[in-house]
């Protein structure tokens, strides 16, 4: 993966890898904790021995990048900012980009490292190693190869990519579990290295267990005594003659290696399965285990048993869970970090959400409403009769909860209807001679603030309001002011 600056384009050379696949665990030693490059390629090749763990990656890696976050700020800043993030990679999304940094994070000792594009280039004091000047916009985020890194001894620029020397200010890096020594800093020990013995072990079990299935594999050897190599030769030679003849019935015949000697077997096992394999079951289970301990999460989030949904299990229970994954959760945190430092702008703040701490309560409320109502239902009286049918259950969700409505009707969702407002006849208030038509304010459904007068002329005083300019639609009205005149 190269570098989509063009001041790192002259000059680059040219790079290329070699990846032998196919090799077993005992072809080729682990390298030495030193070798970072080499031992991260290592386990890359040792990773895929095993026929669980990278899927388990896979799986977390997805829930990584699907975390929603948001932009908190300026609208105008925070939509920019936005922007950036949507179109990361290149223009692939934010998910690529994300999905990628987590494994890189979850898989290599080296971490992951983003390249950093900003409107102008960064100045940097070559003394210091210090900016110059502000930094510039970001205006684009890329994914680097790990594999290609190499950090120096430089304080001005400190990393290696492509043989062309990096400024801090060109990339962030990011790290699991990294050393507490100078020495160090910059590299940690990932997931996967932490799994490492166990997937070797597993590597060997499924290797175990492929090669009992596999019909050309020798596991045992046949001692034979009484009969020589001829004799029994030509009995192996007997009984594949009968085969071609009566087909893959005679595979179940004997045939005699010497008619006058007794002959005497003894059967040399190359290998048996090891006693720590006598629970085959418990000793995978423990290693699944382990595998999530070091991911982070409980084992039943790849694993789950029939009893292992919310419905099943006490409020502590989930929320024990739900704070372990928030707590073992060091991905997040520090990607959060590292994009508010180098990429968001200082007038907005970037976070992301949790849904699972945030929906707890209102998980645990809908489900002692359901929990109440399936014990109505399923209780029974005397009779055999149910303490409340399916539609009295319905109501009482509905009500108890409006979500519950939602959820339960299917059919189109139906307006209140507005209450109708009735013509009525009113006198008015001030010459009490004419009667007109109006809402019925005595029932409350017009607050009455003012007096109500008539359209004649002895009562237009004071200010009209809108009611009152509607007095020329009714027909009487040039009548009544003749009257009053």
């Amino acid at each position: 993966m190269e570098s989509k600056q063009g001041r790192f384009a002259e000059g680059r050379a040219v790079w290329s890898s070699f990846v032998e696949l196919g090799r077993t665990l005992h072809e080729r030693a682990q390298p030495r904790a030193g070798d970072v490059q080499g031992l991260d390629t290592w386990m890359q090749e040792v990773l895929y021995c095993d026929p669980v763990l990278p899927g388990m990656i896979a799986k977390l890696t997805s829930a990584f990048a699907g975390q929603g976050w948001k932009i908190i700020g300026p609208a105008r800043t925070a939509k920019r900012a936005a922007f950036v993030l949507e179109n990361a990679d290149g223009g692939r999304g934010w998910f690529h980009f994300a999905e990628t940094c987590a494994k890189s994070y979850l898989m290599r000792n080296m971490g992951c490292f983003v390249e950093v594009v900003h409107l102008f280039e960064p100045e940097v004091d070559e003394g210091t190693g210090e900016l110059r000047s502000d930094l510039a916009p970001v205006t684009a985020l890329y994914n680097m190869d790990s594999t290609k890194a190499r950090w120096v001894r430089d304080k001005v620029y400190p990393l290696r990519y492509e043989s062309k020397p990096w400024s801090r200010f060109d990339f962030f890096h990011l790290v699991d579990n990294p050393g507490d020594t100078d020495a160090t800093r910059r590299r940690g020990q990932c997931a996967l290295y932490r799994c490492l013995e166990y997937v070797k072990l597993m590597g060997l079990i499924n290797a175990w267990e492929q090669g009992n299935l596999d019909p050309d594999f020798v596991d045992a050897i046949l001692l034979l005594q009484g009969a020589s190599d001829e004799q029994f030769g030509a009995a192996m030679n007997a009984r594949e003659k009968a085969i071609d003849e009566k087909g893959n019935a005679a595979k179940r015949l004997a045939v005699l290696a010497n008619e006058h000697e007794e002959l005497q077997a003894e059967l040399l096992f190359l290998r048996r399965r090891p006693e720590s394999l006598e629970d085959f079951e418990a000793r995978v289970r423990m290693i699944y285990e382990v595998y999530a301990l070091n991911l982070g999460r409980d084992v039943t989030y790849w694993f789950p048993s029939q009893y292992a949904g919310r419905a099943y299990r006490t409020r502590s229970e989930v929320q024990s869970e739900e704070r372990q994954a928030v707590e073992s959760n060091t991905f997040h945190p520090k990607l959060q970090e590292a994009l508010q430092r180098y990429v968001m702008p200082q007038t907005v703040h970037f976070t992301f959400d949790n849904p699972a701490v945030s929906d707890r309560d209102y998980l645990f409320r809908l489900r002692e409403f359901v929990e109440l109502g399936k014990t109505l239902y399923t209780a029974r009286q005397v009779d055999g009769e149910h303490l409340a049918t399916k539609e009295e259950i319905r109501r009482f969700l509905a009500e108890a909860d409006g979500r519950f409505e939602e959820w339960t009707w299917n059919g189109p969702r139906k307006r209140k209807p507005r209450p109708r407002r009735t013509m009525t006849w009113r006198r008015c208030d001030r010459c009490r001679r004419c009667n007109w038509r109006w809402p019925p304010i005595d029932k409350g459904l017009v607050p009455m603030t003012r007096w109500w007068m008539c359209a004649g002329d002895g009562c237009r005083t004071g200010s009209m309001s809108t009611a009152e300019r509607w007095w020329a639609r009714w027909p009487n009205w040039r009548s009544h002011r003749s009257g009053l005149a």
